[in-house]
């Protein structure tokens, strides 16, 4: 009789103690909704290192770093080079043109599979992830449940997906996702999709907040080769804005600080000179990081000054890749710091103004190609260029230079000089 007690009463706790491993996804999918559903406005730097194989087993060669700043407001996604603080929801593959371009790691694709009505789980086991005791799930999500989408230059398409998530065996917190694209369309460039994330709680001004500490991508392509990111994250705050509202005489207007006022563009078809102000140099050099500069002379339109001689230019490193001993390199200057405001920097690059070994620049020609051009005692494309002009659309403020050889120091100082834009113009 004693031991059908105890038998009894070993079932009966069993009933009412914590679930079993294998039934404690609702209370995963549970904690990982309130975890969305809390999260602040926020953003993050995020650094990205790309890297290109030519095949699955070869050891992978880099292509560059990208840091961006990446902002989650109001469920959406948007970027900005640093420190600009001019965030959109821009298609990442245009700004970024090469190398491979991942989006959605923040919450979207997470959101879409863990709380997904359709998603198919199932329980694999409680394993270890360094020291921390984990409990993992395998997944499958049908194309047609699915908000991946996966975009290789003008095609995409809406993918299923299947892998796994791993759960914190205490908290019930998310500590990975491992998504693989499925249903890929037939004859599409891209052979496979894979995606890694690493979540951790993070500070974000009074609380702590589950986010995204790493991400892996990896594609392959139809020839074989594989492209590979690895992104982290940091320097995470909260995105908030301030309004404020008065009440009372309207203040008197201030003197201007320049006999110009600020105008709301730059007139057309005028000279800039302008020269950089640091070094633009191959080593070490991070998509994203500042390229600034300064007017070199007064900017004059009909005997008005409209940016004084000194006036701070902002611009950034779009692109920096190299192929076969050639760098190709794009600035993108953005906006002339008046005394007044800002007003964006719409131009185009004409010539670099100085002797720099091996290097070239590109100049809109007809249709949609570029011309690229050198630097001697007096500009001229020579015959060896003619033959050889770029399929690209220029794009104002943006500087397309190509230079040859193991490396390259642009000094500062370089001068250089830009047109401002003409909507009206023909190539």
């Amino acid at each position: 009789m004693k031991a059908v007690i105890a038998f009894v009463a070993a079932v009966c706790a069993a009933q009412t103690g914590p679930p079993a491993d294998e039934s404690r996804l609702p209370e995963v999918r549970a904690r990982m909704d309130q975890a969305l559903k809390s999260l602040p406005d926020y953003l993050c730097l995020e650094t990205t290192e790309r890297l290109r194989a030519a095949h699955a087993g070869a050891h992978p060669d880099p292509l560059d770093t990208v840091v961006l700043e990446v902002a989650h407001v109001g469920g959406k996604e948007m970027y900005s080079w640093p420190g600009r603080h001019m965030f959109a929801a821009t298609d990442l593959a245009k700004a970024l043109p090469g190398g491979l371009v991942g989006t959605g790691a923040y919450a979207a694709q997470m959101s879409g599979i863990l709380l997904g009505h359709t998603t198919q789980f199932r329980f694999a086991g409680r394993e270890s992830l360094g020291p921390r005791a984990v409990l993992r799930w395998d997944f499958t999500q049908a194309k047609d449940d699915s908000s991946w989408v996966v975009a290789t230059g003008e095609r995409s398409a809406q993918v299923g997906s299947e892998g796994s998530i791993w759960a914190d065996a205490e908290t019930d917190l998310l500590v990975r996702l491992q998504a693989r694209a499925t249903e890929l369309p037939a004859r599409f460039p891209i052979l496979s999709v894979a995606r890694t994330i690493e979540y951790a709680l993070v500070r974000i001004g009074a609380r702590d907040v589950l986010l995204p500490s790493a991400v892996e991508d990896l594609v392959g392509e139809v020839g074989g080769a594989l492209h590979i990111n690895r992104s982290r994250f940091g320097a995470c705050r909260e995105y908030f804005a301030t309004s404020e509202l008065k009440f009372g005489e309207a203040p008197a207007k201030p003197v201007a600080a320049h006999p110009a006022a600020l105008p709301a563009a730059l007139p057309p078809n005028v000279p800039i000179r302008l020269a950089l102000d640091a070094h633009l140099r191959s080593t070490g050099a991070v998509i994203g990081a500042p390229v600034n500069a300064h007017v070199m002379v007064d900017v004059r339109r009909d005997g008005t000054v409209f940016a004084p001689k000194g006036t701070p230019v902002l611009g950034v490193l779009r692109q920096l890749t190299k192929t076969n001993g050639t760098f190709v390199v794009m600035i993108e200057f953005s906006d002339l710091v008046l005394p007044g405001g800002t007003v964006p920097f719409r131009a185009r690059l004409q010539s670099v103004d100085a002797a720099v070994s091996g290097l070239e620049w590109l100049v809109p020609g007809k249709g949609d190609l570029m011309r690229p051009m050198h630097y001697s005692d007096v500009y001229f494309l020579d015959d060896v260029a003619r033959s050889r002009p770029v399929k690209l659309d220029p794009v104002p403020g943006v500087g397309v230079l190509i230079i040859t050889g193991e490396l390259f120091d642009l000094t500062p100082g370089t001068p250089m000089t830009w047109v401002t834009w003409d909507d009206t113009r023909k190539p």
